[in-house]
């Protein structure tokens, strides 16, 4: 819903800058015609200016599309016209701004639900060292990976591979949990014969483990 009212904004306002150069493009390419003429300049600007004016029709213009002009018009070859007014007083350069912020919050709600699928959490927390990061991977990843009680190694296997992660990231006080997606770690199917599934069947016996 907030994408859709927010595409319904953009497009409304992208209207304004559509209509305002079909009906007065023409006016504009004269003044860069007497502008190129008076400063001894090739026409690269003009050819480029009247291209732009062949701008989509608010009917059938993508949101990036309509984002694109309104860069043309706040920082392109469409601010000759920057700081005109239309409609209600508005200002050709500050609905470009607006359509430009608009979009942008698009796009970051977009990346917000992205990350959502690959993360657990992310806090603004600072971790001084490991043992306060484990500290709190525990709380976060105490409920993942446990097809029964014993499946700590893979608990244990998502916080030390996300530690790992988190350190070559440097994320500054930011700290991710990341899914087990995106670190490329998978549950391992209970029909495979591993050497947790032969244990936990009694096929094996594991006298002792070394940690190196």
């Amino acid at each position: 819903m907030h994408s859709d009212t927010t595409d319904s904004k953009i497009r409304q306002k992208y209207i304004l800058i559509f209509e305002w150069h079909q009906e007065n493009g023409r006016s504009t390419i004269d003044t860069i015609i007497q502008s190129n003429q008076a400063w001894n300049r090739d026409n690269d600007n003009l050819d480029e200016y009247t291209h732009a004016l062949n701008m989509p029709h608010p009917e059938n213009a993508s949101l990036e599309e309509m984002y694109l002009v309104a860069k043309k018009v706040l920082c392109g070859i469409l601010e000759w016209n920057y700081q005109v007014k239309v409609g209600n007083d508005l200002v050709l350069g500050d609905i470009a701004r607006n359509i430009i912020e608009l979009y942008n919050e698009i796009e970051q709600h977009k990346k917000a639900e992205q990350l959502s699928d690959k993360f657990y959490d992310i806090k603004d927390y600072y971790i001084r060292n490991e043992f306060e990061y484990f500290a709190v991977a525990n709380e976060i990843y105490k409920d993942v990976l446990l097809d029964n009680e014993k499946n700590i190694g893979g608990r244990v296997a998502l916080a030390d591979t996300n530690w790992e992660m988190q350190k070559l990231r440097n994320n500054g006080n930011q700290l991710f949990f990341r899914k087990p997606i995106a670190l490329n770690l998978k549950a391992v199917p209970e029909e495979e014969d591993n050497l947790f599934q032969l244990a936990f069947n009694g096929k094996i016996s594991i006298i002792n483990i070394t940690v190196k």
